[in-house]
């Protein structure tokens, strides 16, 4: 059996690139007024909001099929607690396995990130979940 190769910080780094710059065009032109360290960071922590804000809706980038749908999704509470289990595991320096979820990893690692900011984040799409208004 061979061990397969855990992705390198540069890999994920160039896979939260292509989140933002097929997300945001606006974040991924406004990133380019950073220095490499601090606009590498921003795409990790852009890649990671991005899968979090997808997960809860259901889409894709912001879309099903291709067209924005506001649709709730019907298992909301189950997609915040696999969300929820990810950035944890994230948080704790573990290997996830989702390059968003690795991106999230890094950036909290190299910048000492207190994990309460992500937390809120996803208790947010909790509050969502629940259809608090």
């Amino acid at each position: 059996m061979t061990a397969t190769a855990l992705p390198t910080r540069d890999a994920i780094v160039a896979t939260a690139r292509e989140s933002i710059a097929r997300g945001s065009k606006s974040f991924a032109m406004a990133s380019k007024l950073f220095d490499r360290k601090t606009r590498e960071r921003a795409w990790l922590l852009y890649a990671w909001c991005r899968a979090c804000d997808d997960i809860a809706d259901g889409q894709e980038y912001g879309h099903r099929d291709g067209a924005f749908d506001n649709e709730p999704v019907a298992d909301a509470e189950a997609r915040v607690a696999t969300m929820r289990a990810m950035t944890e595991a994230a948080l704790a320096g573990e290997m996830v396995g989702d390059p968003a979820f690795d991106a999230l990893r890094i950036v909290a690692a190299e910048t000492d990130m207190p994990p309460g900011w992500p937390r809120a984040l996803i208790d947010g799409f909790a509050l969502d979940a629940a259809e608090w208004r």
